[in-house]
């Protein structure tokens, strides 16, 4: 169901550029990005979850491995983003990308484990898991590290322009903070399963990316 609605809306903003010069665009613009973005939290909520039940006695590793699926994803994303739309413009990466979601949807209902609902647990206060210290602590870290990517991804390809460069070379560019993204995060598990301070390593790896 997931990807059924992430394709739609993907096929919508293929459709954008067509949208009316200014408040109806923005507005639609708006729209679609934030239904995209339930989907996502939906998506990523549900992979956590079944990760954590199906792997117990692995959650950092396994979790990090995921952590590196998505870097992974900021590595091809802009490279292949970047070549389609330098060999038939703004509509072929939505549509590829909507395929995917659909191709990704059949494998997740086929290979997926299924999951017992069927015993209930006893549900712990959601207030008090909130206000933890660590939760808001791990909340302010997330955020903040996701900051520093959305505001690069914002702000690096308007800099760029100025050097006149082809799509795929600056998509290509982006590969970076993908890749090492993606080469630390299993690293980043195992040292966490092997008892290395988490607390320690969220200090330090934030201060890299305020140095940043």
């Amino acid at each position: 169901m997931y990807c059924f609605w992430m394709n739609l809306f993907q096929t919508t903003f293929s459709l954008l550029d067509r949208a009316p010069d200014g408040m109806p665009f923005i507005v639609l613009a708006f729209l679609v990005r934030i239904f995209e973005g339930i989907g996502a939290a939906a998506f990523l909520t549900a992979s956590y979850s079944i990760t954590g039940a199906e792997f117990p006695s692995r959650v950092a590793f396994i979790f990090a491995l995921l952590e590196t699926a998505f870097g992974l994803g900021l590595i091809l994303g802009p490279t292949v983003g970047g070549a389609l739309y330098q060999l038939d413009g703004y509509l072929l990466p939505f549509v590829v990308l909507g395929s995917f979601l659909i191709l990704g949807g059949i494998i997740a209902i086929v290979c997926l484990p299924k999951q017992n609902n069927g015993t209930k647990q006893k549900s712990g206060s959601l207030m008090a898991f909130l206000m933890d210290k660590s939760t808001i602590l791990d909340a302010l870290a997330t955020a903040t590290s996701l900051n520093f990517i959305g505001f690069n991804a914002a702000t690096f390809e308007p800099h760029l322009r100025q050097f006149g460069l082809t799509p795929v070379v600056t998509g290509c560019l982006f590969i970076l903070t993908g890749a090492v993204y993606a080469l630390t995060s299993p690293i980043m598990g195992r040292l966490c399963e092997k008892g290395v301070s988490i607390l320690f390593l969220m200090i330090v790896l934030l201060i890299l990316i305020h140095d940043h």
